[in-house]
């Protein structure tokens, strides 16, 4: 543990104020779910992904997807991956790309494929995967972005379309309703 050499003092109603510095580089914004741990006489305070809370559920799924789709399944939050169906797991925890960011917080499921003029993105820091369709579904919950699910297939031969979209949609669904209410 590092310490930051700041000191807050509790007010009357129990409340104490995150120096903005350190919400900065935590990525912590306003509304942000905040988990409290404590241990011995250290309380803790952790960044919540509802996401990352459920692992297991999480890599179950993203497996199943796999052999469903027989595609690449990559599921994310909106910070880091939680998941990657081929399982690599030095990439378990890498941090997403700012494009993958941004997708998560438009809301918008986004398609490329092999035959249109747009680039694959990259979706972690490290990826150096050779893409050639990739279909993205954000993870909604009541309107807040919480994550990503990502199809994605290195045959140039093949185009994303509706059947995979309804997939991940639903899978989508499930997330919403199993693990993040």
């Amino acid at each position: 543990m590092k310490s930051t050499g700041i000191v807050r003092r509790i007010d009357e109603l129990g409340r104490i104020v995150i120096p903005k510095e350190v919400r900065k580089t935590l990525k912590i914004k306003s509304g942000d779910p905040i988990e409290i741990f404590i241990n011995e006489n250290t309380i803790m305070l952790n960044k919540y992904s509802p996401l990352s809370a459920n692992v297991k559920e999480i890599e179950e799924l993203c497996k199943t997807l796999s052999q469903v789709s027989e595609k690449s399944v990559i599921i994310t939050d909106t910070e880091k991956v939680i998941c990657l169906s081929w399982g690599q797991k030095e990439y378990e925890n890498a941090p997403i790309t700012k494009e993958i960011s941004k997708i998560i917080t438009e809301k918008q499921s986004l398609i490329i494929n092999a035959d249109e003029t747009k680039m694959p993105i990259k979706i972690f820091e490290g990826d150096n995967q050779d893409n050639k369709s990739q279909l993205f579904v954000p993870i909604v919950n009541n309107g807040e972005p919480l994550g990503l699910i990502a199809l994605i297939d290195n045959d140039e031969n093949f185009t994303m379309g509706g059947a995979e979209i309804k997939l991940l949609r639903l899978a989508s669904k499930l997330l919403q309703d199993k693990f993040l209410l």
